[in-house]
């Protein structure tokens, strides 16, 4: 049997303990002059009367849906969080790549007068528009996949758009350094 009780704030469990024992007891003596009460011994009376409970302290509530679904819910959030993680390795690589095939017109934007740091900036903000719809994609790819599900959970969606951003900032980064520092003259002449 479970009973919930709401505790007022400063008071013990041991107190509320106390304060639950004559209920307890009344509940249980009246159990025992139900009609449907089964026939027991005087030894098995005694035993059922002497019943004991224990309080415990629930604040988040009593769940046993919790207990039989953490372990799984962990699963799917491992899942989910390697799901992204091939997502972001997905992305980065592209953006590697992107970024190594255009050499030959970064060294050619340097030689007409494009700054170091213009051309770092570009390349960020490129991969910054790359990288961000992955995000309306990667619902939109779930909402196919798990039929009837809808896929607008805001913290969700923010998480997953702060991680592509940040693949995308870092995976930008080693081209747009390698960019300003190639130099012009040697890079036009391969």
């Amino acid at each position: 049997m479970h009973i919930f009780e709401r505790v007022k704030s400063g008071i013990s469990l041991d107190a509320a303990k106390a304060n639950l024992e004559p209920w307890f007891r009344a509940m249980l003596d009246a159990d025992t002059r139900q009609p449907g009460f089964p026939r027991v011994s005087a030894d098995q009376r005694r035993a059922f009367l002497s019943s004991t409970f224990e309080l415990e302290s629930v604040p988040s509530g009593l769940s046993a849906s919790r207990r039989e679904f953490q372990r799984p819910l962990w699963v799917i959030l491992a899942g989910t969080v390697l799901l992204l993680l091939l997502a972001s390795v997905n992305v980065a690589g592209l953006l590697l790549a992107r970024g190594a095939a255009r050499a030959r017109e970064f060294t050619t934007r340097m030689t007409i007068g494009a700054t170091r740091g213009r051309l770092a900036g570009q390349l960020l903000v490129e991969s910054l528009l790359i990288a961000l719809p992955s995000v309306w994609r990667l619902r939109r790819f779930v909402e196919a996949e798990l039929f009837g599900v809808t896929v607008l959970h805001v913290p969700t969606m923010a998480i997953a758009a702060a991680v592509l951003a940040g693949v995308g900032l870092g995976a930008a980064l080693l081209p747009a350094w390698r960019a300003a520092t190639l130099n012009p003259t040697e890079a036009l002449r391969t």
